[in-house]
C-alpha cells in the first residue's frame, strides 16, 4: 500500500472523515491503519503550532475490510498550548476504535533526558531484511525493512529498522501519523512471553494502545522500533516499546495490552 494512502483521508462535513485505505488482513481492518488515520483526522482539527504528544485508543470490535471507516473528531480542549481531541471511528454506525489525542506546542529542551538506546542493536546497513519477520507483510511493500540484530537463528519481530521507500512531504502531522501506524506493527506478536512459538503469537488481539511522542522525526528516514513482553497475566499481555532514530534520539514510547490466545467469540480487533 502507498505509504501516503495511510494518512489519506476525505471529509463529509464539518468533524467527520472517511478512511477508504486502511489495510487489512484477511476479511478484518488492520488496527494500524486506524490509528494513523485517527491521528490524521485529529490533526486536521487544530492549529499548526500544535503536533501530537499522546495517543490512547482502545479496540472496541474489529473492523471489516469491505466497508469505509468514517472518523468522527470531537473538540474536548482547546488551549493556547494544547488540545484534546475524541476520534470515534466506525463502520455502519459501530463503533471500533475510540481514541484521544492530545496535542501540545513544543518547547525548548532546557531539561532534557533520555536513557541510552537498547544494547545489542545493529545499524540498518548491518542488519538483514530476510532475518525481520515483519518485513514479508504487504502493508509494509513501500517501506525498507531489516532487522536490528545480526544473524539471529531465525526472523525476529523486535528490534528492526524501518524506514519509507520514498521522500514524504514535510507535515509533521503525516510523520507522527505514520510513527502512529508502525507501533502498531507486529507488537501483539512481542507481548507474549519470551520463548511463546510464532504460531502462538499470531493468535493475540490488541485490546488497546497508548503511544507517546517526544520527539518530531521523519519516516522516510530510518527508525529503529523495537518491543517486548512486560507481562502475561489473566488471559492479558502487555508490550512496551519505544522508537529511535538513526542518531540515537528517542521519539517515542509505547504500551499495548493483547488478548492472549484464540477466542472466536470476542469482538476486538
Amino acid at each position: 500500500m502507498p505509504v501516503l494512502d495511510l494518512v489519506a483521508l476525505g471529509q463529509d462535513g464539518d468533524g467527520r472523515y472517511t478512511a477508504a485505505h486502511c489495510p487489512s488482513s484477511g476479511d478484518r481492518l488492520l488496527g494500524s491503519g486506524v490509528l494513523a488515520a485517527s491521528v490524521t483526522a485529529a490533526a486536521a482539527t487544530v492549529g499548526g503550532h500544535l503536533t501530537p504528544a499522546a495517543l490512547h485508543a482502545t479496540f472496541v470490535r474489529a473492523g471489516a475490510r469491505t466497508d469505509p471507516g468514517v472518523l468522527d473528531v470531537s473538540h474536548e480542549h482547546d488551549g493556547r498550548r494544547a488540545a484534546t481531541r475524541r476520534v470515534a471511528a466506525s463502520q455502519a454506525g459501530r463503533a471500533i476504535v475510540v481514541s484521544s489525542v492530545r496535542f501540545h506546542q513544543d518547547a525548548p529542551d532546557g531539561q532534557g533526558w533520555q536513557p541510552a538506546r537498547p544494547a545489542g542493536v545493529v545499524g540498518p546497513d548491518v542488519g538483514r531484511a530476510e532475518d525481520a519477520a515483519v518485513g514479508s507483510l504487504e502493508l509494509l511493500d513501500d517501506f525498507e525493512v531489516v532487522a536490528a540484530v545480526e544473524s539471529p537463528p531465525r526472523p525476529v519481530i523486535h528490534p528492526y529498522w524501518v524506514r519509507a521507500r520514498s521522500r514524504l512531504p514535510d507535515d509533521p502531522g503525516v510523520h507522527a501519523a505514520l510513527v502512529a501506524f508502525l507501533t502498531d506493527i507486529g507488537v501483539s506478536g512481542s507481548a507474549l512471553a519470551p520463548g511463546t512459538r510464532m504460531r502462538d503469537r499470531l493468535a493475540a488481539r490488541s485490546l488497546d494502545h497508548c503511544l507517546w511522542w517526544h520527539r518530531r522525526a521523519r519516516v522516510d528516514d530510518w527508525l529503529l522500533v523495537d518491543a517486548s513482553s512486560s507481562v502475561n497475566a489473566g488471559g492479558r499481555g502487555l508490550a512496551r516499546g519505544e522508537v529511535w532514530s538513526a542518531d540515537g534520539a528517542l521519539v517515542a514510547s509505547f504500551a499495548q495490552e493483547v488478548l492472549l490466545g484464540v477466542d472466536a467469540g470476542h469482538e476486538d480487533k
